[in-house]
């Protein structure tokens, strides 16, 4: 997939690492972690210049911290000057009996305008 990339949260390296290999691409790299007094850190080690950008993500069972992170990821893509950045999270194991049924919609709809202040209006994926 010509100029695009692939970033994962902290809560799912692996299955963005799946969805890469499956694409027959690299996930792009960033460097996630916490400072010591708990906030998120991000550094996106990619070029994201023109470049159409997912983050994978997943409300784990830290979710305020794995929404920031996506949040934040969001945000340094955007200023980065990404052409388009779609935040892809998919919903927690206890959620997720809810992807075929409104749940899922439930859990997208708060998310809706914090990722459209972070500018990715109406491009939240989930399941």
């Amino acid at each position: 997939m010509r100029n695009t990339l692939i970033f994962a949260g902290s809560s799912c390296p692996a299955l963005a690492s799946k969805i890469c290999e499956n694409l027959g691409m690299e996930p792009a790299e960033a460097e996630l972690s916490q400072f010591s007094n708990g906030e998120t850190s991000v550094r996106i080690l990619t070029s994201v210049r023109e470049k159409d950008v997912f983050v994978v993500q997943s409300g784990s069972p830290k979710i305020n911290d794995t929404i920031m992170e996506l949040l934040i990821m969001i945000s340094a893509c955007k200023g980065g000057s990404a052409n388009k950045v779609t935040g892809t999270c998919l919903p927690s194991q206890g959620q997720s009996f809810g992807c075929l049924a409104p749940p899922a919609v439930a859990f997208s709809s708060p998310l809706q305008p914090l990722l459209a202040v972070h500018g990715a209006p109406p491009r939240l994926h989930t399941c």
